[in-house]
């Protein structure tokens, strides 16, 4: 009789175990989730060769 109580035991602390690990894991990713915060740039980055004045393709030759 003392067995099965024992056994009892075990298994009511095995799922009270499971039970607190799995509130515990929800609530460390609703915290995480809460304070997970996005930092964007204030102005994308354009990267732009600087301005040439376009070279004509035959300067030797007049304009038509």
């Amino acid at each position: 009789m003392s067995k099965h109580l024992d056994l009892i035991a075990v298994g009511a602390l095995l799922l009270a175990f499971a039970f607190v690990t799995r509130v515990h894991e929800l609530a460390s990713m609703e915290i995480a989730r809460t304070h997970v915060f996005r930092a964007y740039p204030v102005r994308p980055v354009i990267v732009a060769p600087p301005h040439v004045p376009r070279l004509l393709r035959l300067p030797h030759l007049p304009h038509v």
